[in-house]
């Protein structure tokens, strides 16, 4: 099986969106700065793998047309995201303002967002691929 990418044809979105999700996982999650200094906690330490595995795969996804099997990885990454940004803050709250400051970090957000960005811009790829004249009708549409 020989796999032709043609590039001038696969939308720029959906391939910068997967990558923001794939870079954000190796990026700081959670950030507690104390007197002696500041502590970043990379995603990949947690579950930050999974987002970079799903991230990854959407990237993949995105670069062979399959546009809604990379929608559905970027809506994993959001929802793993999602949940540990709610996670992340619920125990930044536990922290004492006295001792630490503890915040959600900039990674956590680069990942939810480029989910969101990376689900949107699947589904119009998608739906522009659909309806692309002179080829065959995708199964699924009613087009003839």
């Amino acid at each position: 099986m020989t796999l032709s990418v043609d590039k001038d044809d696969i939308p720029t979105v959906p391939l910068l969106a997967a990558g923001a999700v794939a870079v954000g996982s190796f990026l700081p999650w959670a950030t507690v700065t104390t007197i002696f200094g500041t502590l970043e906690v990379a995603g990949t330490t947690g579950d930050g793998k999974i987002t970079l595995a799903l991230g990854a795969g959407a990237l993949v996804a995105f670069l062979v047309r399959k546009f809604s099997f990379g929608a559905l990885l970027c809506a994993l990454a959001g929802l793993v995201a999602g949940y540990d940004f709610f996670n992340i803050s619920e125990r930044v709250k536990d922290v004492d303002a006295d001792v630490a400051q503890a915040e959600v970090g900039y990674g956590v957000y680069i990942c939810v967002i480029g989910s969101v960005v990376g689900l949107i811009s699947a589904w119009q790829a998608d739906a522009a691929e659909a309806n692309k004249p002179g080829d065959a009708p995708r199964q699924g549409t009613n087009k003839p």
